[in-house]
């Protein structure tokens, strides 16, 4: 079995910090004891950021530290799973803000947060005029928008 020292990866949990029953703390080093095995046994974590939505939809995304890497063959994709032996959770990517690299790239993968609102074609802001022209549907009453909060992508429906 080779190992890989150690690498810098990005580790998600649920909203409490947890992952598959275990509990993490920021700034802990964590040790698997027994045989690892990727899927199976150790700590998992991703190599890149937007690999973390292959297996958690929702939560907290962190960098972490890894130590005792096993080495496996790559896989093609984002995902890039990898086992460990150690891992130390470092810091919390936050996924709000407007210039967040990584809530840019989770939008640009059709991983949206949208608000609703309703409005009345005469009232829909000018921005989005062009859905009345493009659809040359002038009969809606109310459109309802999702909107998303962070890159702004836009779908509506007739109300």
């Amino acid at each position: 079995m080779k190992l890989i020292k150690s690498m810098t990866g990005y580790k998600a949990t649920d909203k409490d910090m947890c992952c598959r029953g275990f509990q993490f703390k920021l700034g802990e080093w964590y040790e698997h004891q027994g045989e690892l095995k990727l899927c199976e046994s150790g700590f998992h974590f991703c190599e890149q950021p937007s690999g973390v939505w292959n297996f958690y939809q929702k939560g907290r995304v962190f960098e972490c530290e890894a130590e005792d890497v096993l080495d496996t063959p790559r896989e093609a994709g984002a995902a890039g799973k990898r086992v460990c032996r150690r891992i130390r959770l470092t810091r919390e990517i936050a996924l709000d803000g407007e210039n967040n690299a990584v809530r840019k790239l989770l939008c640009f993968f059709g991983f949206h947060e949208y608000f609703m609102c309703r409005v009345q074609p005469e009232n829909l802001p000018r921005k989005y005029a062009w859905m009345l022209e493009v659809k040359n549907d002038f009969s809606f009453t109310t459109y309802q928008l999702r909107i998303c909060k962070h890159c702004g992508v836009l779908t509506e429906e007739k109300v």
